[in-house]
């Protein structure tokens, strides 16, 4: 995959700084700009070989995967989250809350850590607006964990990959979704 930005802001803690701004994230600023611009407009096929990549080794901030598909003025926008989600800890985009039109939602299962006062991804969902290339994504994610340890296991309307040694669980595909399910031991706690 070639990326013209680094993915180093993803796994970055910010320093709080009274009065001030850490100085480090104006060298990732313009890696979290391009990141935000790749999300919205590159194929989707791609999107899930940068999520893939991003989770291979290290357990990234989930917050990016998130706050950068939103519209702008997003807060004003009313949602109604599917019932079978966690309000005060998941995360939901709809359609209207996100820059890209390929895609019906964004979902963010996430576990409330109130000890550490944190949320860690469980689960990273996404759902296209319409049936994509089946066997093409299947072979795109095949690729995209090479160099893992995985099992893969088909149907025809579903595969799951399941990945050994990786902050990476599993990762189940079909045509309308692509799920992606974390490995909770490599959880790190970002604050903020």
């Amino acid at each position: 995959m070639n990326l013209d930005f680094k993915l180093d802001f993803l796994y970055y803690q910010e320093q709080q700084i009274l009065d001030g701004k850490d100085p480090k994230m104006d060298e990732l600023r313009p890696h979290i700009f391009k990141f935000k611009e790749y999300m919205g407009a590159a194929p989707l096929e791609n999107i899930i070989q940068l999520i893939l990549h991003a989770h291979e080794e290290k357990y990234p901030q989930p917050k990016y995967w998130y706050t950068k598909l939103l519209v702008p003025n997003s807060s004003s926008i009313e949602v109604t989250y599917p019932s079978d989600l966690d309000e005060e800890s998941d995360l939901y985009l709809s359609p209207k809350e996100m820059t890209r039109d390929d895609l019906s939602h964004l979902i963010l299962r996430q576990f409330d850590d109130v000890a550490n006062n944190s949320f860690l991804l469980k689960e990273l969902e996404l759902a296209f607006e319409e049936p994509q290339d089946y066997p093409a994504l299947v072979q795109t994610i095949e690729g995209s964990l090479e160099g893992l340890t995985f099992v893969k296991d088909e149907t025809l309307e579903e595969t799951v990959f399941t990945v050994e040694d990786s902050p990476i669980a599993n990762v189940r595909i079909t045509p309308n979704t692509f799920v992606l399910g974390i490995n909770q031991d490599t959880w790190i706690r970002y604050l903020g």
